[in-house]
């Protein structure tokens, strides 16, 4: 008896010993993550916000102070210093957010995470997002000075990573049990493809198609028009494009594929969006221009953005910094200001592959056929073996559907053409906005900028409001990019870009204000085509009746209008909704709720019935 119970403990003693040490599905290993010398009691502590640190490599001596709101504020006596310490003071505080988004972009939560992730890292994979990165490094290192800035980050970000210990490590690293690893250029190149698929991955090309093969083109021109007949757009109406002289792609003579699909990537946020306007001095209670920028992205806990000051004796930038990117992203120097809000435009189209045989080495291209190239994809998994997955590359793109992912036709594939894969060197235009004092600067800065496209506001004090929707665009024929095109066709690739000089633009317009909220860019007299899934079409029109309406506007305004709830849908929605509901015999019930939206105002106030009940209905 005193063996079985003597087995029976070394049996219970090895478990307890194997669960203390090892994660136990999503459970961290309980010894290591509550170990009272290493565990998630050292992390009970505030951050440390005073003190001097030594960091091998500085040139001058670089100074951190935090204010109230612990927001630091850098300054160095010059570029290298500054983006150094930049990089060690948003490791301190954003270590694991800036590292995780780079596995997220890369295709590598499982790594991490393991089996549960496998698809949404073949997904990225497949998607080019490593492809599209190690382009943008390409560009980047043709630029000494970037790529010299870029390495200081990346110094800042290892210094911080190096003086840690175990015990040391954020909370999230000793939950999910790994440990940082050194942060490279490339991780910089991923978080900026990162935010480029955010902003710049959405379209609706196989819906498209399907509903185009069921309505008919008529009724799905009815349904989707490329205006609306409501269009109050970025730049005024009453600009002229006359100097433009550069012409619209020609429309081939076949333009759509004939497919009926199901398959689709998983897109961005819908409810994602972004307010800026900025009002000339003769609007502004001060004669100044007064400029604001509210870009509420997906809500993020850390936030997305990581406010800091940085500063040498050549500029001071105070704004929303990207942690894991250099410098100021949307903020204000001592002579102007700027901001961004995201253009939405149609870069991301698919293209239908026909392979010559089952090999995949070739595909058809015109008259004949070119070769494909493959990328081998590596995605190891924790706790088990690593999984290959061979990515077909043609001209246009990455083959991202195919027999081997989520398609069942060993001859045929579905390309992806997308702006991020042809690389940008997107650092670049924001470290210049740091420094910038004038509009020609402004311009300078932003003109090299490709992807994702942005609505570019602009103030001075020199009295100067801008806004450039910029960014790199296909010059498309009428039509381009709505459908699944045929691959086979030499016409329906992109034929070539807009020149920056075209990109749609307004300076210091008679209306006295400029403003961009994810409406469409322009009306109809632009002359090339413009082409979005998702424009916006009633938070902008809030925003330019105020701004139109008003005069000596104060920030206190701005507060308010950023603040505004007025839901403008639902104004001009819900009362021919409600004369339907009138019509039909209704119960107590139904009547309750007919009375309740009669008298509902259209603001979302937290204590009203109105909003919620509006938007499941609407829904």
């Amino acid at each position: 008896m005193k063996y079985i119970k003597f087995l029976a403990t070394f049996i219970l003693t090895v478990a307890i010993f194997y669960a203390l040490n090892n994660k136990l599905g999503a459970i961290p290993p309980l010894g290591k993550f509550l170990n009272p010398y290493t565990g998630i009691w050292q992390n009970e502590k505030d951050d440390s916000t005073t003190g001097e640190l030594i960091l091998n490599g500085l040139k001058n001596e670089v100074s951190v102070h935090y204010d109230e709101h612990l927001i630091p504020h850098v300054f160095a006596k010059n570029d290298i210093d500054l983006y150094r310490a930049q990089g060690y003071i948003t490791a301190k505080h954003r270590l694991w957010q800036m590292e995780f988004q780079t596995y997220a972009a890369a295709g590598r939560l499982s790594e991490i995470i393991g089996k549960g992730t496998l698809n949404y890292d073949r997904e990225e994979r497949r998607r080019g997002m490593g492809y599209g990165a190690e382009k943008a490094i390409l560009k980047m290192q043709d630029d000494a000075e970037t790529l010299s800035y870029l390495e200081a980050y990346r110094d800042g970000v290892n210094d911080y990573i190096n003086s840690l210990i175990p015990k040391d490590y954020p909370v999230e690293y000793k939950l999910l049990d790994y440990s940082p690893k050194p942060w490279t250029i490339k991780k910089t190149a991923l978080l900026l493809m990162y935010m480029t698929k955010d902003l710049a991955s959405g379209d609706d090309d196989f819906e498209y198609t399907n509903a185009m093969q069921l309505f008919g083109k008529d009724r799905f021109d009815l349904l989707f028009p490329d205006f609306f007949d409501i269009n109050d757009p970025v730049i005024p109406k009453d600009t002229d494009w006359s100097f433009i002289d550069t012409p619209i792609t020609p429309t081939p003579a076949e333009q759509t594929s004939i497919d009926s699909l199901t398959i689709e990537l998983t897109e961005p946020h819908p409810d994602n969006g972004s307010n800026n306007w900025a009002i000339s001095g003769t609007k502004s209670y001060s004669g100044n221009p007064i400029l604001a920028n509210d870009p509420h992205l997906g809500l993020n806990l850390p936030s997305i953005w990581f406010v800091m000051q940085l500063s040498t004796p050549e500029y001071n930038a105070i704004g929303a910094t990207l942690p894991g990117a250099l410098g100021v992203i949307s903020g204000f120097n001592t002579h102007i200001a700027w901001g961004e809000t995201n253009a939405t435009r149609d870069v991301l189209d698919w293209y239908k592959i026909e392979f010559k045989d089952e090999r995949r080495k070739h595909y058809k291209f015109g008259d004949s056929y070119l070769e494909t190239t493959k990328r081998v994809e590596e995605i190891k998994v924790r706790g088990a073996e690593a999984i290959l997955d061979t990515v077909v590359y043609t001209h246009h793109g990455p083959v991202v559907f195919d027999e081997n992912y989520k398609g069942d036709h060993p001859k045929e594939g579905y390309a992806l053409k997308w702006i991020g894969h042809l690389g940008g060197n997107n650092q670049r235009p924001f470290l210049k906005l740091n420094k910038a004092k004038t509009y020609d600067d402004y311009l300078n800065a932003i003109k090299e900028y490709t992807a994702p496209a942005q609505n570019f506001v602009f103030a001075s004090t020199e009295g100067d409001i801008a806004l450039w929707i910029q960014g790199k665009f296909p010059n498309k024929w009428k039509g381009q990019g709505k459908f699944v095109m045929d691959g086979t066709i030499p016409e329906h690739d992109w034929q070539s870009f807009i020149p920056q000089q075209y990109n749609a633009h307004t300076k210091n317009p008679e209306r006295g204000f400029v403003s961009s909220a994810n409406q469409h860019p322009v009306d109809v007299s632009y002359p090339f085509y413009v082409f979005n899934d998702g424009y916006e079409a009633y938070r902008n029109r809030v925003i330019n009746t105020f701004l139109s309406s008003n005069e000596n506007i104060t920030i206190d305004d701005f507060k308010e209008l950023q603040n505004n709830n007025y839901n403008l849908l639902a104004a001009e929605m819900l009362p021919t909704m409600l004369q339907v509901l009138e019509n039909e015999e209704l119960s107590a019930y139904e009547v309750k709720f007919l009375n309740i939206m009669k008298q509902w105002n259209f603001h979302h106030d937290i204590d009203k019935e109105g909003p919620g009940r509006w938007s499941s209905w609407w829904n």
